[in-house]
């Protein structure tokens, strides 16, 4: 779907329905200080809010524990969406690393 750019309603933007029901995993490498955070969940909307990005995605989870571990200071306020469950190959890559580890959705 083209639309207004979410923020200042100029120009277009492409918002873009995302598959549901599928397993998702969130994540970002911080290089810059050498951590890495991960969360995991299952797509079931896409949310269609004039606010932030027109692409948004809906995910079950355990949220509790994401608003809870999440560190703004660290890892900002993005992180990359990707479908499938690849949190133990992305843990992996980032143990190798020696990565700081944060399991956002964990206790």
């Amino acid at each position: 779907m083209l639309l207004s750019h979410a923020e200042d309603q100029k120009g277009a933007s492409v918002q873009t329905m995302l598959p549901l029901n599928l397993p998702v995993t969130t994540y970002k490498l911080c290089t810059d200080k050498n951590a890495f955070a991960v969360h995991s969940g299952i797509a079931v909307g896409n949310v269609g809010l004039d606010r932030g990005c027109r692409t948004k995605l809906a995910a079950e989870a355990n949220v509790q524990s994401i608003m809870r571990n999440w560190n703004m200071d660290i890892f900002g306020w993005h992180r990359v969406t990707v479908y499938g469950d690849w949190r133990e190959k992305l843990l992996n890559l980032a143990q190798m690393k020696g990565m700081d580890i944060y399991e956002e959705d964990k206790y």
